[in-house]
């Protein structure tokens, strides 16, 4: 009987573990835009997200292992917009999005209060207040602060083009 009790124990702890754990998906589903001469201009990486129970979520690093799908990840490319989808679980309004690289905001903040919970939003990045294109160098980390709703769902588009 005591086995028993334990091993019902462990079963519900590790249930109870799995639950509400955090989740983030990278795709390029559909991502590869060309011009009318057949050149790869635009890509697109779509960033799916479940935060954890508490509504917290664990920086996330995209990088050439993780995407392995612009030619070596987003390296070369220019971040150009960012469009952010709540989704059926709703994250709190007026959550802030922050994507950086070698730590600097490659939004130049307008990611603060960026995620809303009812409405698709889009920005730009920007240096020194003024909207501009990024290009990428090294690896970006993308986080999510400012959200306490459990396990809240959302998906985040992040357009890159190629420099000019």
């Amino acid at each position: 009987m005591k086995r028993f009790i334990i091993a019902m124990l462990l079963v519900l702890c590790m249930a109870f573990g799995a639950y509400g754990a955090e989740s983030v998906t990278l795709s390029d589903a559909g991502g590869r835009i060309y011009d009318n001469q057949g050149n790869w201009i635009q890509y697109i990486i779509t960033v799916t997200i479940t935060t954890a129970a508490d509504g917290s979520l664990t920086a996330k690093t995209i990088n050439a292992a993780d995407t392995g799908i612009i030619r070596g990840g987003p390296v070369g490319w220019c971040l150009d917009e960012v469009y952010v989808d709540p989704g059926a679980t709703q994250p709190d309004a007026d959550s802030t999005l922050t994507i950086t690289q070698l730590g600097a905001d490659l939004l130049g903040g307008n990611g603060s209060e960026l995620i809303h919970n009812a409405n698709t939003t889009t920005t730009h990045p920007a240096c020194d207040g003024q909207p501009k294109r990024r290009e990428v160098f090294t690896d970006l980390s993308l986080d999510v602060t400012g959200n306490t709703a459990n396990s809240a769902t959302m998906t985040i588009y992040l357009i890159f083009v190629r420099p000019n």
